[in-house]
């Protein structure tokens, strides 16, 4: 017979804290440690979301510090050029 019912996928799911202590994470590398420049300490990042062996995905840099790359996205990305960042600089625009 026909069912109108949709099925339901359920999976199992845990807490950040139980994916960084899992045999599972461990055994395929996933929790990668990188130095972090503002704690003077290395971070566990997590690192690829899936494993391919012809083509290995690396974490191979730290996420980005707060306002790292704002020269690069106001003056290339938005054509705002240095002058015109200086002043909203001084303004506390940015």
């Amino acid at each position: 017979s026909f069912s109108r019912t949709p099925p339901v996928f359920a999976v199992p799911t845990g807490t950040a804290q139980d994916v960084v202590e899992s045999p599972q994470s461990a055994a395929r590398g996933f929790i990668v440690t990188l130095e972090h420049p503002e704690l003077d300490e290395s971070i566990q990042y997590p690192g690829a979301p899936y494993v391919l062996p012809k083509s290995p995905w690396r974490l191979s840099r730290r996420a980005p510090l707060i306002g790292e790359h704002n020269s690069e996205v106001f003056q290339e990305a938005l054509q705002i050029d240095e002058a015109e960042l200086s002043r909203l600089m001084q303004d506390g625009v940015v």
